[in-house]
């Protein structure tokens, strides 16, 4: 039997999963898809994938990967990347009338 050091823990936003030479970003978790961003060691950006979670624990667990940044411990990654404020009034050029 191999020795995994993958644990069946329930993917949540802004889960990071470390592999030898990749590591992947969980970002929205649905009841049965997951959307993921699987990095590889040179490239620094990566489409977003979706697949079913069944499948995606499958692949974790193939590849002997290693949960290194929990939920639990720190607040999901990319959250307020997309909250937008509203402009305020201070930034837009005065006109004379």
């Amino acid at each position: 039997m191999q020795n995994s050091s993958f644990t069946a823990v329930p993917f949540e936003l802004g889960q990071v999963w470390q592999m030898a030479d990749s590591r992947l970003e969980i970002g929205l978790v649905g009841r049965t898809l997951v959307h993921y961003r699987h990095f590889k060691e040179p490239t620094f950006r990566s489409p977003t994938q979706l697949s079913a979670k069944a499948a995606l624990e499958k692949f974790l667990k193939k590849h002997n990967a290693i949960l290194i940044k929990d939920t639990a411990s720190c607040p999901p990654a990319g959250v307020l990347r997309f909250m937008r404020r509203a402009p305020s009034r201070a930034s837009q050029p005065l006109t004379d009338n």
